[in-house]
């Protein structure tokens, strides 16, 4: 237990980086099956972008930042059940 801590805090930058490669997606699926951009769950995208910008530095943060806006601005509907852009 104790090594498996070690070698996290040691690839502290590597976690996190898988950590935000698989919460993107995630949270894309999350916010249209909740009805789309037009609900407040859309700002959960803020958690991996933050996350990226404080630990892995600015340049990393926008590069998410500009996949975030891109997953959840012009693939995501306005209304799922409409498919209203």
């Amino acid at each position: 237990m104790n090594d498996l801590l070690q070698k996290i805090r040691k690839n502290y930058r590597i976690v996190t980086m898988v950590l935000i490669v698989v919460s993107m997606p995630l949270i894309y699926l999350f916010v249209y099956y909740t009805g789309g951009i037009k609900y407040v769950y859309s700002h959960t995208m803020y958690i991996p972008i933050l996350l990226a910008g404080f630990i892995l530095g600015g340049p990393y943060g926008l590069i998410t930042a500009f996949v975030g806006g891109i997953l959840l601005g012009p693939l995501m509907p306005l209304e799922v059940s409409t498919g209203e852009a």
